[in-house]
């Protein structure tokens, strides 16, 4: 197995939002690694529910807050926004950390 050289942090956004679809879908679509791991700061029910599949799943790892009970889809709600703050403090924190290279 070839080690990852660099890791990507990507937010998922509000939960309520198009963000989830467009993680799972573009980590779906990606051929190969090319020594790139993904590490997504999320809710894992909201990505499956937007079609997270195995081919996303064997691409990244998710950090999985569970924050999204309760959060309607395509309706902003202030619970949403915290979730979204929560996923980039955490991203940030990591970064700094060195946890994760972008």
């Amino acid at each position: 197995m070839r080690e990852t050289k660099i890791k990507i942090g990507i937010t998922m956004g509000d939960p309520a939002g198009i963000g989830p679809e467009v993680v799972a879908g573009a980590l779906g679509r990606i051929e190969g690694n090319a020594g790139v791991g993904f590490v997504i700061y999320g809710d894992a029910a909201a990505l499956k529910a937007a079609g997270w599949g195995t081919e996303a799943a064997a691409r990244a790892e998710v950090i999985d807050f569970k924050n999204a009970a309760g959060v309607e889809i395509a309706r902003a709600t202030a619970a949403g926004g915290r979730a979204s703050l929560d996923y980039i403090e955490a991203a940030v924190r990591d970064a700094v950390a060195g946890e994760i290279d972008a």
